[in-house]
């Protein structure tokens, strides 16, 4: 398919807001422990989605987002930079996940201008690492360097 990459920005936020809830609501159907907040008070969603706009990506097809990921400013771990994507600092449709993060992955650690060591700490991989193998996959490769290389 023929994907867009472009800068996240403040108009795509209602998209992206819709975008997480249905991913959130399809892993709670997995997981019925996650909070039901999120699904009837979007607001957390939104500010973070706000305060991030700066540092990230959205991925559109036929001019519909299908994709974003942000991330907080980069920073020093262990005398390397690295840069964080919030909980609801991501989501794709399930259509062609892996390609889609790949991409956007690429397209902010270009913007980042920093080594390929980038510390990406998403919720759905720590509370349901075998939920959402498409990032664990991606970035568990050894030789993976994003854009970087």
């Amino acid at each position: 398919m023929d994907y867009q990459i472009k800068d996240f920005s403040a108009k795509d936020i209602p998209d992206a807001v819709d975008l997480f809830l249905q991913n959130y609501k399809r892993e709670k159907e997995q997981s019925m422990l996650l909070p039901e907040a999120i699904i009837t008070d979007p607001q957390r969603i939104i500010s973070s989605l706000n305060s991030n706009i700066q540092n990230g990506v959205a991925a559109f097809s036929n001019d519909r987002l299908i994709g974003y990921m942000l991330t907080r400013r980069p920073f020093s771990f262990k005398n390397q930079n690295a840069a964080m994507v919030p909980e609801y600092g991501h989501g794709t449709v399930n259509t062609d996940r892996h390609e889609l993060y790949k991409l956007m992955y690429m397209k902010l650690s270009s913007q980042w201008k920093i080594t390929y060591t980038e510390l990406l700490t998403l919720y759905n991989d720590i509370v349901l690492p075998s939920k959402n193998q498409y990032m664990c996959e991606l970035f568990s490769r050894p030789n993976y360097k994003g854009a970087n290389q």
